[in-house]
């Protein structure tokens, strides 16, 4: 009696194998979810264009600086690095200033005015101050007032809002500010945040930061050398 010739897997010579055919199926789930990323890249796309063509992007002393398109930009000389004023009020004005430290820690060098352009004015008063993280670097905020006496015309002297931002960077004081008269202050103030947090600094690692000269507001985990 003759075996049967086996094949491997045990099934006799000439037998057909089961193969089915794999079809991929995209569901209408899928569409959607396909759709919505896509709008969603396409809108992100928009949305950074439109924010583009609104402001301006300026880099000084290694500090990239974003304002309002449209603010005039003035001729400036030290301390002074850069200022820039509203063209719709005339008078609401970002100012980035910069001097040596020297030996000075943040809080003293606030304290003591370096930095600060308006510490010289009429009735200069600090209304509030707060330590800060800055960019992983010890900042110092504060809010602050002073009479402007120099108004032209006949105008009466003028009480002058703002608020700005210090920190310790290559051996420097920098300080970021923003002014506006009172009576616009309100409005004026909600610009200085964005532009906080669209701040690019670049500062030399082997050189002094915030986070080495006032260890005292180096926020945890800031990476700075010590």
């Amino acid at each position: 009696m003759g075996a049967g010739v086996k094949t491997f897997g045990g099934g006799t010579e000439g037998q057909a194998l089961d193969i089915k055919e794999f079809s991929p199926r995209v569901s209408h789930g899928d569409l959607i979810v396909f759709t919505v990323a896509l709008l969603l890249v396409v809108a992100g796309g928009m949305l950074k264009q439109f924010h583009d063509n609104r402001t301006v992007s300026v880099e000084v002393g290694g500090i990239t600086v974003i304002y309002p398109r449209g603010w005039y930009r003035y001729s400036v000389q030290a301390p002074e690095l850069l200022r820039v004023v509203s063209n719709e009020d005339g008078a609401t004005t970002v100012l980035l200033v910069a001097e040596p430290a020297g030996q000075t820690g943040l809080v003293e060098a606030v304290g003591s005015g370096i930095g600060n352009r308006a510490a010289v004015k009429t009735a200069y008063v600090q209304l509030a101050n707060e330590q800060i993280d800055l960019r992983a670097m010890g900042a110092y905020g504060t809010d602050y007032a002073y009479v402007d006496t120099a108004v032209s015309g006949a105008s009466p002297p003028e009480v002058i809002r703002g608020r700005k931002i210090a920190w310790i960077m290559n051996n420097q004081i920098h300080v970021l500010a923003l002014e506006s008269p009172e009576r616009s202050w309100e409005e004026s103030q909600g610009l200085f945040q964005p532009i906080v947090d669209q701040l690019q600094i670049e500062y030399d690692m082997a050189g002094s930061t915030s986070g080495e000269k006032e260890p005292a507001v180096r926020s945890v985990g800031s990476g700075a050398s010590s």
